[in-house]
C-alpha cells in the first residue's frame, strides 16, 4: 500500500478514474442499445483511450515508479536520520537554555515572549556547556558550534536532493540560510561584544526554531512513507 501512495496522487486518482469509467463500460453499458448512430464507434474509442491511460499507468508504476521507490527506500533512512538530527540539535539548545536560565523552552510549544525572556539571562560570554579544544566555550561558541553542526547535516541531506520530494528540500534550505545562522555567524567572527545578554538574537532564533518545528513535521510525515 505505502508502494502505491507514494506515487504521485493525481497520477493514482486519473488510474482510479479510468479503471473505474471502463468497468461501467464493460459491465453496463456495452449491454444497452445505442443512444444514437455511431454511438457504438465512440465507444470503442473510448474504451481504448482508457484501456491507454491505465496500460500507461502501470507501465508507469511498474518500469519508474519502483526503482524511484526502491531507491527512496535505500537513502531515506539516512536523510531522516540526518534531518533528525538537524532538529535535535535545535531541542538540544532549548534544553541548555533552560537549564541555564529556568525558562521551559520546548520546541512544540516554543514562543518568541519566552526566547526573549530566556535570553536576557544569558551573558554571551559566561560558560556554556560545551568544550571547544578542551577549553570551556563561551555561549557565543556554543551557539555557533550547533549552527556549524546544523549546516553539516543540511549539506549531507542536499547531496541526496535528486530522491528527496521537493518541499522537504525547501525546509532544508530555508534552516540552512535562515538569518538566526546568518547573524550567530556574523557574531562570532566580531570578536568581543559589549552587549551583556544575547536577546538581540532572540526573534532570529525563535523563527528558526518553527523552521525545525515544520521539519520535524515533514520528518515523521516522511518516517511513514519511506521510514
Amino acid at each position: 500500500m505505502k508502494f502505491i501512495l507514494s506515487a504521485p496522487r493525481l497520477l493514482n486518482f486519473t488510474a482510479l478514474v479510468s479503471t473505474t469509467l471502463l468497468i461501467i463500460k464493460i459491465l453496463y453499458l456495452n449491454n444497452i442499445p445505442e443512444f444514437f448512430n455511431g454511438a457504438e464507434d465512440l465507444g470503442v474509442i473510448f474504451e481504448a483511450i482508457l484501456t491507454s491511460i491505465i496500460a500507461s499507468y502501470f507501465f508507469y508504476i511498474i518500469v519508474v515508479h519502483l526503482k524511484e521507490f526502491n531507491d527512496k527506500r535505500i537513502i531515506y533512512p539516512l536523510i531522516l536520520t540526518w534531518s533528525r538530527i538537524m532538529v535535535g540539535t535545535c531541542t538540544s539548545q532549548l534544553n541548555e537554555i533552560s537549564k541555564k536560565t529556568e525558562f521551559s523552552l520546548n520546541l512544540d510549544g516554543i514562543t518568541e515572549e519566552v526566547v526573549k525572556s530566556a535570553f536576557r539571562k544569558i551573558n554571551p560570554y559566561d560558560i556554556a556547556p560545551l568544550m571547544v579544544d578542551s577549553v570551556k566555550a563561551t555561549w557565543i561558541q556554543f551557539l555557533f558550534y550547533n549552527k556549524k553542526r546544523t549546516n553539516n547535516y543540511s549539506s549531507k541531506v542536499l547531496t541526496q536532493m535528486i530522491y528527496i520530494e521537493s518541499e522537504f528540500i525547501s525546509k532544508i534550505v530555508e534552516i540552512d540560510n535562515c538569518p538566526y545562522f546568518g547573524l550567530i555567524e556574523s557574531v562570532s567572527n566580531s570578536g568581543h561584544m559589549n552587549n551583556t545578554d544575547i536577546s538581540f538574537m532572540a526573534s532570529s532564533f525563535y523563527k528558526y526554531c518553527l523552521l525545525c518545528q515544520e521539519l520535524k513535521v515533514l520528518t515523521d510525515n516522511a518516517t511513514v512513507k519511506y521510514g
